[in-house]
């Protein structure tokens, strides 16, 4: 179960952990599991530059590729991902 807290610091954590990289607008809008938001390539380009980093690496859902690591938003956005197999369903 997942609990949203009210606390602000709270809420950046469950966000930056939740949250989904996608290519379109209304990939954005939709959101299917209901927790953390969806960010565009806008968003992870202003993030970046507001702190001077150059990409961002995160994990948290298995990528699409069912590789190891996929990369979106123009190369400012990777995604990680090391569970084998995982929940025993995506045979990557």
């Amino acid at each position: 179960t997942v609990h949203v807290t009210q606390d602000r610091h709270g809420q950046i954590l469950f966000n930056m952990l939740w949250s989904d990289p996608v290519e379109t607008r209304e990939g954005k809008k939709a959101n299917s599991n209901g927790r953390g938001n969806r960010f565009l390539y806008e968003d992870t380009q202003a993030f970046c530059e507001r702190n001077g980093l150059a990409f961002v690496v995160r994990s948290h859902e298995v990528p699409q590729t069912l590789r190891g690591a996929h990369e979106m938003h123009q190369g400012k956005c990777y995604t990680v991902f090391s569970a084998s197999n995982y929940m025993g369903s995506t045979g990557n």
